[in-house]
């Protein structure tokens, strides 16, 4: 019968810890145990040898490739919960070995499986095969439970099990991950709501639009609100787009977090699967970060047009992922087609991150000097002279102001920094004439100087 959920994490939590040679081994990673099997392999050398040579019934279980790790770790704790002895590994194919592979659990552990291979089991008289096959990054993946046709009803239950275990191993429901190809666990650095300088009412209209309304989905499909929502933050570099996504992350309990590889973003067929895994664990959020990359204007030079259209159907397709908000950031809203930014039902809020006004900056510095403490004088003077920068342009001239100057530290009043030290910053970091703080290659002397900085002769 299938195992609990709670059984299936007790034995992975102790599967590494209390291998014996009845456990899955590769005979190649220890020779010590491969010895002493020895006189067990030379009688069943063979699978046909090993189920009798008889007639063979079977029976596959299939899943995604993106959830293979899951049926291997379903397989493994079934075999270790229902005292299955694993006789010998074989490789899958003739004159092959088995593969292993480390699967990820959660954030930095891992468990070692049979990713390709053939399993050898025996409980009282039952004999049965196990052939594993993970595609990596394929279409499906799979194992095949075989054995004599006398055993039919063992294996149409020991694959039926082995189903049912996936299903109520719930490993990625509700927890923070990236998706590239396989699912990899994320381990977020702890953000708060604090930790960003947003006018309170930007910060509650983030929250209603995500977190709150995966909450209140039912409530609101009541009024006939589908239950799925789309954001898109814009604005330019260092505004805090990306540090909002983090925050959300920290603070969406029992949220799945999704966080899209920027790299696969242009293959259609990784944009379906992102949203079907979305569809799978959701409550979701899914995070595209640089949407840019494949949703510029369908002009005729669009050569990811294909990637668009298939983010297009996704977000408003036949099949509506329900339960899903996506949250994706550009630097560039004004070269994405209308199709994503014009459309309410794909993308149903876009909000422009501008650099902070006064009060904010004023924010983002005093929560920066509870680590690096400067006295008033020049907490005042950087908020008056960074008008127009970034919360992250910010942060630099404080983090210049500690690298560039050796100044005088008080304990009662912190960094003794004069405004002439402030100015120098500034200058050195290229912001003058009420330019943006930023590189300018036509800024640069020919021999690597600042043309903002003032050098002795």
């Amino acid at each position: 019968m299938a195992i609990s959920r709670d059984e299936i994490y007790n034995v992975i939590e102790g599967i590494d810890e209390d291998e014996d040679e009845d456990d899955e081994v590769d005979p190649e990673k220890n020779m010590s145990l491969s010895r002493l099997m020895q006189p067990r392999l030379k009688e069943v050398d063979t699978a046909e040898k090993f189920l009798g040579g008889g007639k063979i019934f079977e029976v596959p279980v299939v899943v995604q490739h993106y959830y293979e790790n899951l049926l291997a770790l379903a397989l493994k704790a079934y075999l270790k919960s229902e005292k299955w002895k694993v006789v010998r590994v074989l490789g899958l194919y003739k004159d092959s070995k088995p593969d292993y592979n480390e699967v990820n659990i959660g954030p930095g552990r891992h468990v070692n499986v049979l990713s390709m291979g053939r399993l050898l089991l025996r409980r009282g008289d039952i004999r049965l095969s196990v052939r594993i096959k993970f595609t990596r990054h394929g279409e499906r993946a799979w194992i095949a439970v075989e054995g004599p046709a006398g055993f039919k009803k063992e294996i149409k239950q020991f694959a039926a099990d082995i189903d049912k275990t996936v299903k109520k191993l719930q490993l990625y429901r509700g927890q923070k991950l990236k998706f590239a190809g396989d699912l990899e666990f994320l381990e977020p650095a702890t953000k708060r709501w604090d930790d960003l300088s947003l006018a309170p009412e930007l910060k509650e209209e983030l929250m209603a639009n995500t977190v709150g309304f995966l909450k209140r989905s039912k409530e609101l499909a009541r009024y006939g609100i589908p239950s799925k929502r789309g954001l898109i933050l814009a604005g330019k570099p260092g505004t805090g787009k990306t540090l909002i996504s983090k925050v959300l992350m920290s603070n969406s309990p029992g949220v799945t977090c999704l966080a899209a590889d920027p790299a696969l973003l242009t293959n259609p067929r990784y944009i379906r699967q992102l949203y079907e895994i979305a569809g799978d664990l959701k409550p979701s959020i899914v995070f595209l970060e640089d949407i840019d990359l494949i949703g510029e204007c369908r002009d005729g030079s669009n050569s990811r047009g294909d990637a668009l259209n298939e983010l297009l159907d996704v977000l408003d397709g036949v099949k509506e992922c329900n339960q899903v908000v996506t949250i994706a950031t550009t630097n560039y809203a004004e070269a994405l087609d209308d199709a994503l930014i014009q459309r309410p039902s794909r993308f149903d809020r876009v909000i422009t991150m501008r650099p902070p006004d006064k009060d904010l900056r004023r924010e983002i510095v005093h929560n920066l000097s509870r680590r690096i403490p400067l006295d008033q004088a020049v907490q005042d003077h950087v908020v008056c002279m960074t008008e127009g920068c970034t919360p992250a342009q910010v942060q630099e001239v404080i983090y210049g102001l500690v690298i560039q100057h050796k100044s005088l530290y008080d304990k009662k009043k912190g960094y003794k920094f004069t405004a002439e030290e402030v100015d120098s910053v500034l200058r050195r970091i290229n912001r003058r004439n009420n330019e943006p703080i930023g590189f300018k290659k036509a800024d640069i002397y020919a021999d690597g100087r600042d043309k903002g900085t003032l050098y002795p002769h």
